[in-house]
């Protein structure tokens, strides 16, 4: 258990160092991408993410800022892992989950 907590802290440290910094916004193109991706509507994914969908297209388009916490809950309303939106534009990685 302990571990499990040590595991989720060190996470929630590496995801609040990425979105403090230029990160961030990769992180939100890369969320935009998944959303495009999964042929989802905002709403659609704004109601598995347990948002509404002003706050969702706000987020999407810079005017809120998402909380680090809320980066686990979208990876898995869209059943993506965590590492899908961090560096894969700059990687130049197109395909879905970092496929090429």
């Amino acid at each position: 258990m302990l571990v499990l907590l040590l595991t989720q802290f060190k996470i929630l440290v590496f995801l609040e160092v990425v979105m403090e910094n230029e990160s961030y916004r990769s992180v939100i193109e890369n969320m935009t991408d998944a959303i495009n991706e999964s042929g989802l509507k905002q709403k659609a994914v704004a109601e598995r993410f347990g948002i509404s969908a002003r706050q969702l297209n706000d987020i999407l388009h810079y005017r809120k800022r998402m909380d680090v916490g809320l980066v686990p809950v979208f990876c898995n309303a869209l059943g993506l892992p965590l590492n899908r939106l961090f560096n894969m534009r700059a990687a130049g990685v197109v395909g879905p989950y970092g496929g090429g």
